[in-house]
């Protein structure tokens, strides 16, 4: 699920962005953030959709299958994933084991 989340930054990160990856305990949060084009407010209830991709990404490689397989993952071990993004500036996984 990690290693979705970081290839997506890595994929969507223009040259001199950056990712960063933040981890904490109790409750164990893991955030993936990138610096790249964002995903618009009118997409993000779509993210975690099987074979859902936006228009933006649809040339890019990849079948639309990482992040439903990510969030299958986390809630089979009782957790939770969410996105935050803002277009042009930063965008946001957020997986939380409680």
């Amino acid at each position: 699920m990690v290693g979705n989340l970081l290839d997506n930054a890595v994929k969507f990160t223009p040259g001199g962005g950056h990712v960063v990856v933040r981890l904490t305990a109790a409750p164990i949060v893991i955030e993936v953030e990138n610096s790249g084009p964002g995903i618009e407010a009118k997409d993000i209830p779509y993210v975690f959709k099987r074979f859902w991709r936006a228009d933006s990404s649809r040339s890019l490689q990849g079948n639309g299958l990482g992040l439903a397989l990510v969030k299958a993952i986390v809630e089979s071990y009782g957790g939770s994933v969410s996105c935050r993004s803002v277009p042009g500036r930063t965008t946001t996984f957020r997986i939380v084991f409680k």
